[in-house]
């Protein structure tokens, strides 16, 4: 399921609900949300019956979208604690992250107790900039020591233009620098358009809350070795009043591959009925990312087909496989332990019959 690129914050607001009104989201209410510690919970669609009308709903008038009506599988929480630069974090005597007000830890499920991941952004009332990430730790069995990697956006990257409400629209376009992400061989570009196109009440199974719902087109680009590999995906994300969120995936003919929403208030579990068969044929964006250093892959098969989902450097070397034989119709995960493999970014493909799907991902020690 897509999430913001190299992204852990939880990009939702919190208003007072305003009946049978369009809401706005501004600086105040992101910062009202961002608070000390967040755990957030995902829960991956596995039936998609009944949603394609929730991705074409535009419009002024005041709409219900009820992402509730499917069933979901959970993926692992993470926590996010924010924190005060000090000299004994990475990135914080960088001089591109002098300018962030929101510096945060990322806590992932199985992180190593000897590396540290911190994000530096900055908010203020034109919306949500990423500057980048740094990590500092022990990961690499071959060099030892303490190692410290970094990422930037260059310019820094508009995630959410505010105020935000019912018109909105942003574009936003930034490399990402770094060891592992730019030089003269490596070239990494991103680019997001965004436009707020409906707004309403969104359902799920864990409540409800008045929202505004952004349809985003994501370009990725990767240019080494003289080859540029690009890859364009399409999603919609629904901002909330409450810490509550949702997000549809998409081809690019619009029609929904995939579906997800968000919750900080509740950890437990969801489990899949057996009998839930999606009516797709989709890879998800790995959850976290980034990560550290394990990260979860989702993907759903119409039916029962021979599957091979492989992960590569930026070189086209390939560094694991994940699955490789027959697999049921329905939702699949699986996870990637890479704990031995340095920091920095890579690709993970999805091969099954004539279908070949890549996207990339970040592992950050």
């Amino acid at each position: 399921m897509r999430t913001r690129p190299l992204l852990c914050f939880c990009l939702l607001a919190a208003v007072a609900p305003v009946a049978q009104a369009q809401i706005t989201i501004t600086e105040t209410d992101l910062r009202t949300l961002f608070t000390e510690r967040l755990t957030l919970a995902t829960y991956t669609a596995t039936d998609l019956n009944g949603l394609q009308a929730l991705a074409d709903a535009v419009g002024s008038d005041d709409q219900h979208f009820d992402v509730g009506i499917v069933e979901y599988i959970a993926s692992p929480q993470y926590t996010v604690e924010r924190v005060t630069c000090s000299l004994d974090l990475p990135g914080c005597d960088d001089p591109d992250f002098i300018q962030a007000d929101y510096i945060t830890r990322a806590v992932h499920p199985g992180g190593a107790a000897d590396s540290v991941g911190v994000s530096f952004a900055q908010l203020n009332e034109e919306g949500l900039y990423l500057l980048g990430g740094a990590s500092r730790g022990d990961f690499d069995d071959t060099i030892p020591g303490l190692e410290e990697v970094y990422f930037k956006f260059k310019p820094s990257l508009l995630t959410i233009k505010l105020p935000l409400t019912l018109g909105t629209e942003w574009t936003a376009i930034a490399q990402i620098e770094g060891p592992d992400f730019g030089g003269e061989d490596v070239v990494f570009m991103l680019e997001e358009t965004n436009l707020a196109e409906a707004w309403g009440t969104l359902e799920t199974p864990q409540g409800s809350a008045r929202t505004i719902k952004v349809r985003t087109r994501s370009v990725s680009s990767i240019t080494f070795g003289g080859e540029t590999l690009s890859d364009t995906s399409y999603s919609i994300t629904f901002y909330t009043q409450t810490q509550l969120t949702a997000s549809l995936d998409l081809d690019d003919q619009g029609n929904v591959i995939a579906a997800s929403y968000s919750t900080l208030n509740d950890p437990s579990v969801a489990t899949v009925p057996d009998a839930e068969v999606p009516g797709v044929i989709a890879l998800g964006q790995n959850y976290p990312n980034p990560f550290n250093p394990t990260t979860t892959i989702t993907f759903t098969l119409r039916e029962p087909r021979p599957v091979t989902l492989t992960v590569f450097d930026l070189l086209g070397r390939e560094v694991a496989v994940l699955v490789d034989g027959m697999r049921p119709a329905g939702a699949h995960q699986v996870d990637w332990q890479a704990a031995n493999a340095p920091s920095g970014l890579y690709l993970y493909r999805l091969t099954t019959g004539d279908v070949s799907i890549t996207r990339p991902m970040t592992l950050l020690k």
